[in-house]
């Protein structure tokens, strides 16, 4: 981030670029989290355990977030998220990134409302 003026900051480019550049590293031996991949619970805390709205977020490039609320792993059938909810009260949201050919992004992320 140093060494690009805030002018020329792109988020999209940046977004595109980084899978290239994280494979760059790990083929160079650098160790670096791939959590940037990982699906964000985007909430109000301030009404926890149960927000009354919830949203998903992922910044790999055109992939889709895919999720559960019966408890199983999420998979290329599951449910595809599009917009934000209300949690209902003990739900556990499963939530996983997919590629349109099926690869995993990221790690599961799971949270219980």
């Amino acid at each position: 981030m140093g060494w690009t003026k805030r002018q020329n900051k792109d988020w999209q480019s940046f977004r595109v670029r980084m899978e290239k550049e994280l494979k760059r590293l790990g083929m160079s031996g650098v160790n670096c989290s791939e959590a940037y991949w990982n699906v964000i619970f985007d909430y109000d805390s301030v009404n926890l355990p149960r927000p009354e709205r919830a949203d998903l977020m992922l910044d790999y490039p055109g992939a889709a977030i895919r999720y559960t609320t019966d408890g199983s792993e999420p998979d290329m059938d599951s449910r595809i998220f599009l917009s934000a909810f209300t949690p209902e009260k003990g739900t556990t949201v499963r939530t996983q990134g997919f590629t349109h050919d099926g690869k995993k992004v990221g790690k599961e992320v799971e949270k219980k409302f």
